[in-house]
């Protein structure tokens, strides 16, 4: 069943009704962020629940609705305690994959899991670190580096994102017309 949100400029309502582990590791964070705890939206909530019950979710908010907090918080909750192994979370774009990597830098320190980020040009020992980490960021350009100009370590590369228990496609752009 499609999860269908409507969100608007107006501050989403909140919901407690959040399992406990899930809602102290988002409240954990809140507290890093903002200095206080904070109640996930609804739709952040129901994102967790979605996620915890091992569900695939399509999230369409706004900007700075919390979609990337919605998804992170129940993965990293999954790897923390052992549901899970990996997740590869990819953005369209470096800048996009920059700015919300203090998202997950935040997290991985609540929680003490680390983060490995695929990048073009890294060597062979450097691209095995980051795939044995259990939270993976990339873009799809630095994994077609591999391929295209990397060629000896295409492998070592497939055989590191074949492992991966969850991806996530944080953020699509659509493009109209000539680019």
């Amino acid at each position: 069943m499609p999860l269908s949100v409507l969100v608007t400029n107006q501050p989403p309502e909140t919901d407690k009704n959040v399992p406990e582990p899930v809602k102290n590791l988002f409240q954990a964070y809140t507290r890093v962020k903002y200095g206080e705890a904070h109640l996930p939206f609804r739709h952040q909530a129901e994102v967790f629940r979605r996620v915890l019950e091992d569900q695939e979710v399509f999230l369409v908010a706004g900007t700075a609705a919390g979609k990337t907090l919605a998804i992170a918080v129940p993965l990293f909750h999954k790897l923390r305690e052992g549901r899970i192994r990996k997740v590869l979370l990819m953005y369209p774009t470096i800048a996009l994959m920059e700015d919300q990597r203090r998202v997950m830098d935040t997290l991985a320190e609540i929680t003490g899991l680390r983060i490995g980020q695929l990048q073009g040009g890294m060597s062979r020992t450097e691209l095995m670190a980051a795939l044995n980490r259990p939270v993976i960021l990339a873009t799809p350009d630095e994994v077609y580096w591999f391929f295209r100009k990397n060629v000896k370590y295409s492998g070592l590369l497939i055989y590191g994102l074949a492992i991966v228990d969850e991806f996530v496609l944080d953020e699509a752009h659509l493009f109209n017309g000539l680019t």
